[in-house]
């Protein structure tokens, strides 16, 4: 009896350690530095010190030296021939420069920034009922040096008191932008506010001084969407049941791993945005024949998302292939903070935002691929296969943007907040459900805001004197004829 006694002693000690043991196991496999996949992206590409535009070693967006790209168009358009010639000299520039790609604010400088100054002072009230305009991603001052140079020349007395914000992450690129501004416009007139767009900053962060609140602020973004960061979620639905998709779960990162591990959906904003694409789509990404600017029947996302949430699997399914269970998709996260934060702190603001509706597929498939997912170049124009082989800061990452899901989400966040009542949509505007509120109460102010429209770079530029300095020989003209892919949202 008593040598059975100390055998089961034993046995129990040696469970006893067992359990530890698999518990130390577990717990060391747990991961332990995980993140929101918008944190991941936001430290990768605006990271202190080493994120891809904020390395202080080596600026992708302007090589290795501390040279400011040319104040005016590196182009001569008129010397042009025509399409073919165009492509071929873009070629040449995107080779000099060490760049894969160029926005058109800065190919078609100055004559894309006038008329961007010029629809500010004539159709959206500068200087009569507000005087500061706010660029969001300002970069290295570019834009804002043509914007005060057409108002030096064209609209002397608002120049006069108009006051310039660049706000930038990137110190490198906002000390450029004082650097390129300062010298012509003075210190008074422009200023460069180092913060993130995505917040969390203040209206007296960006002025700088004491404002009434009625004023009016002019809020620009150009090409600021495409590298704000996304979160990733897990839509399901019941089996059998293909109208009814709910977000579940929200991915996050194993940064130690670059891993994804899922979670169950807990963050408010993740929450918000997946509110706003089911109200909006019914799901992740539009379903059946409703299309949007961002993704357009005949667009790559649009048409692998109808393959894929009707039959056929993909590694971006989970379930079987006949009946796919679950999808990962992005969401815009990092956009809906920075509208948040607009309709919060600039209540009176008009809106001026251009960015890329679509983007090429990419050129190599990842395992952990999803809807909406992101474009990964380093800066000698190779793709990587994911956003998490980037977590080092050493490619960009850049998303499409949905427009009409902007503009949703702008209604959805003056509803919430109980704002001034918004105009109808325009005819280029958004559809009647955009403009609806998404579970807001209602308004309180009678006061009405004017809606929003969407409308390609064609419609925008071809009516003005703008274009013409762009065309070739041909008539061809890359400011119009150029850039399908691009879309602008004003407000």
């Amino acid at each position: 009896l008593h040598w059975w006694r100390e055998r089961e002693v034993a046995r129990g000690t040696m469970r006893r350690a067992s359990r530890v043991g698999r518990r130390a196991t577990a717990a060391a496999q747990r991961p332990q530095n995980l993140k929101l996949v918008r944190e991941a992206i936001g430290d990768a590409l605006g990271g202190p010190a080493t994120g891809y535009f904020c390395r202080a070693d080596f600026n992708p967006l302007f090589g290795s030296g501390a040279e400011t790209p040319a104040p005016h168009a590196a182009i001569d358009f008129g010397a042009l021939a025509g399409e073919a010639a165009y492509k071929g000299a873009l070629a040449a520039l995107y080779a000099r420069h060490a760049r894969s790609f160029t926005t058109p604010a800065e190919l078609f400088a100055p004559w894309y920034s006038y008329a961007i100054a010029s629809w500010l002072v004539t159709e959206a009230g500068l200087g009569s009922s507000g005087r500061t305009i706010v660029e969001f991603g300002g970069g290295t001052g570019a834009h804002a040096r043509h914007v005060l140079d057409w108002l030096a020349a064209h609209a002397p007395r608002v120049y006069a008191d108009v006051r310039y914000v660049n706000v930038e992450i990137s110190d490198p690129m906002a000390a450029r932008a004082e650097h390129a501004v300062w010298p012509r416009h003075g210190k008074d007139r422009f200023r460069a506010v180092r913060c993130d767009a995505t917040g969390p900053w203040s209206r007296a962060d960006l002025l700088g001084r004491p404002e009434e609140e009625e004023e009016t602020v002019f809020v620009v973004a150009l090409e600021l969407l495409d590298n704000l960061p996304h979160d990733k979620v897990r839509w399901r639905r019941e089996r059998g049941d293909p109208r009814h998709w709910a977000p579940v779960e929200e991915l996050r990162v194993d940064t130690d791993k670059r891993a994804e591990v899922a979670r169950p959906l807990r963050d408010p904003l993740v929450r918000t945005a997946a509110e706003i694409s089911s109200k909006l789509y019914g799901g992740p990404v539009p379903l059946g024949d409703r299309s949007s600017p961002g993704e357009s029947s005949s667009s790559f996302w649009g048409r692998l998302a109808r393959r894929l949430l009707g039959r056929g699997g993909s590694s971006v399914l989970r379930g079987d292939d006949d009946d796919p269970l679950a999808v990962d998709a992005f969401v815009p996260t990092g956009a809906l903070a920075f509208l948040a934060n607009v309709v919060a702190e600039l209540p009176s603001h008009r809106l001026f935002v251009a960015d890329f509706d679509q983007l090429p597929p990419p050129a190599c498939w990842a395992p952990d691929a999803a809807l909406g997912a992101p474009l990964v170049s380093t800066p000698d124009a190779r793709d990587l296969p994911s956003y998490l082989h980037a977590l080092d800061g050493s490619a960009d990452i850049f998303f499409a943007s949905d427009f009409e899901w902007l503009a949703t989400a702008v209604y959805h966040l003056e509803a919430e907040r109980g704002g001034p009542a918004v105009g109808g949509p325009s005819e280029s505007g958004p559809s009647e459900l955009a403009t609806s509120s998404l579970g807001g109460g209602a308004t309180t102010n009678t006061t009405t805001k004017p809606p929003i429209s969407i409308l390609k770079p064609r419609t925008f530029f071809a009516d003005g004197p703008f274009a013409a300095p762009c065309a070739t020989r041909s008539g061809y003209n890359p400011l119009l004829d150029d850039f399908l892919n691009t879309s602008i949202l004003l407000r």
